[in-house]
């Protein structure tokens, strides 16, 4: 059985340009391990550039998700020609993923004067942006 995940963010302001970015991760049913942990399998799919690299967060607290990847369970960084990864020996549980398409390599995600991403962004069951629908 796979597990669909769609990671996208949508944002539009009257006076910006529209920044719209939507791909799909498929995670596959987390299996168990010889150490007793489970592995969660990413795929980011329609990656539009191949510049920078993808940071995969994944998250097992609310605390840091989405806003501070550094605060995440376990971090991977991965080429966006090869944009997947097995994440081995998780403790059993619920996670959230953040994708950043770190297109300068920073380390972080870039922010304009307004807190809005300038790089790609996506979350685990978030397909619309706004205040009153946080990401799940």
């Amino acid at each position: 059985m796979k597990w669909k995940i769609l990671l996208g963010v949508a944002v539009i302001l009257p006076t910006l340009p529209l920044f719209s970015w939507t791909q799909q991760a498929i995670a596959q049913q987390p299996r168990a391990t010889v150490a007793g942990g489970v592995e969660l399998q990413v795929l980011v799919t329609e990656v539009k550039h191949a510049d920078g690299t993808l940071l995969i967060g994944v998250f097992n607290q609310e605390d840091g998700f989405p806003r501070e990847i550094q605060k995440a369970l376990v971090i991977a960084k991965v080429k966006p020609e090869k944009p997947t990864h097995a994440f081995e020996n998780l403790p059993p549980g619920r996670y959230a993923v953040v994708v950043i398409h770190d297109r300068n390599n920073s380390g972080q995600l870039d922010r304009n004067l307004l807190g809005m991403p300038k790089e790609p962004v996506g979350l685990s069951n978030y397909t619309s942006i706004g205040i009153s629908n946080p990401p799940t």
